[in-house]
């Protein structure tokens, strides 16, 4: 018996994986009527969907000088940019925060040092911007609160997110209306193949049509790295409660959606970076924070955290 204790101990050592993951997801710029909260917000339910899945969360502004994303990025072991509204045009306080990201990403995994990133709708337009490095890669679509099955591509079966999914992971996302959109900008399936920088860059995994029929690229992973984005919201299904949304509240759905929250986390993993000591952790962490019950005012979260300006 003290035998298999010390072999147990002994793999749980030699783990690989971190298993104290803390994802940084950016907040972005307030709303003129939500300033009174704070400058800068982010939807609980990107907080509660990295939690779901055994990670935890730190704050990043929006417009965060350089040095201070370096600092960050070199404790943290992952970043999700989240939906919602903000611009992202190329040079934006936005973008150029994403860019710098995804670069030191870039140049971390040349090095070795695996560090994953995930875009959400808005997240997913803004990666999407930033590999392509031109705003018209958008185009326009009638795609606000519009649940749907995803339609696969033959190139799922090549995907590092589904190729070792449950069979019926896969079943519930193509058969059922369970990715919730609610985006009026989107990249067209046709610039995918236009558009090399992408088309290089990005494997296309699904896409969808908006009410008019017309088709946008609505899950892609990067052939090279650790990025990943989902024109969708995966964070909404399980944690938001308004009622002007068609969220699809069925257990296949929360399955299938929470898929994605423990893929990512098992990315995130991967990555052994560290705060300098446990107090710049504590310092760091969302528990610093209460969100807002915010239904008496948005109509599309149910919780917001609002951070103060520097």
């Amino acid at each position: 018996m003290l035998l298999v204790s010390v072999f147990c101990l002994l793999i749980v050592l030699c783990s690989c994986d971190n298993l104290r993951p803390i994802v940084g997801v950016v907040a972005y710029p307030a709303s003129s009527s939500e300033l009174k909260y704070g400058k800068y917000y982010m939807a609980a339910s990107y907080v509660k969907f990295i939690e779901s899945a055994g990670g935890r969360v730190v704050p990043i502004l929006y417009d965060s000088p350089q040095s201070e994303l370096l600092t960050l990025f070199n404790q943290i072991n992952g970043v999700l940019f989240p939906g919602g509204a903000a611009d992202i045009s190329v040079n934006s306080p936005l973008y150029n925060t994403a860019k710098y990201l995804v670069n030191l990403a870039m140049e971390a995994h040349q090095k070795g040092d695996y560090f994953p990133i995930e875009g959400h709708c808005l997240g997913f337009e803004l990666l999407n911007i930033v590999v392509a490095e031109n705003n018209s890669v958008l185009d326009s679509y009638d795609s606000e609160n519009l649940s749907l099955p995803l339609i696969f591509y033959d190139t799922v079966k090549q995907s590092r997110i589904f190729s070792n999914a449950d069979p019926e992971i896969i079943n519930i996302l193509s058969q059922q209306a369970v990715t919730m959109n609610n985006h009026v900008e989107g990249v067209n399936t046709a610039t995918y193949n236009t558009n090399q920088r992408l088309s290089s860059f990005f494997r296309a995994i699904s896409w969808n049509n908006d009410r008019n029929k017309k088709p946008f690229v609505s899950t892609v992973e990067s052939f090279n790295y650790p990025i990943y984005a989902y024109q969708w919201h995966p964070e909404k299904v399980p944690f938001e409660w308004t009622t002007t949304e068609g969220i699809n509240h069925s257990s296949d759905s929360i399955e299938a959606n929470e898929y994605v929250a423990q893929y990512f986390l098992s990315e995130v993993r991967k990555n052994s970076h560290k705060f300098t000591t446990p107090q710049a952790e504590y310092k760091a962490l969302i528990y610093n924070y209460e969100p807002v019950y915010s239904s008496s005012f948005s109509t599309d979260f149910t919780q917001i955290y609002f951070f103060p300006a520097k």
